[in-house]
């Protein structure tokens, strides 16, 4: 059975209502080229965080545990 949305006639594009979390930079890129909603850089390293914007990431978090405050 198809979804909905591929019947409909209607492009939808889903990665618009999507995030896309990543620590590598490749991976940050590739949701940008996919046009994801939001790319949100994951920095566990506590490395410069610039690399991560550069690549993408419309914001970069040190941990996941920050989107629980």
């Amino acid at each position: 059975m198809l979804p909905v949305y591929a019947c409909s006639g209607t492009p939808v594009n889903v990665a618009a209502d999507c995030a896309v979390f990543e620590d590598a930079i490749s991976g940050l890129q590739a949701g940008r080229a996919g046009n994801f909603g939001a790319v949100v850089g994951v920095n566990r390293r506590g490395l410069d965080s610039q690399p991560f914007v550069a690549a993408g990431a419309t914001v970069v978090i040190g941990s996941f545990d920050e989107l629980l405050d």
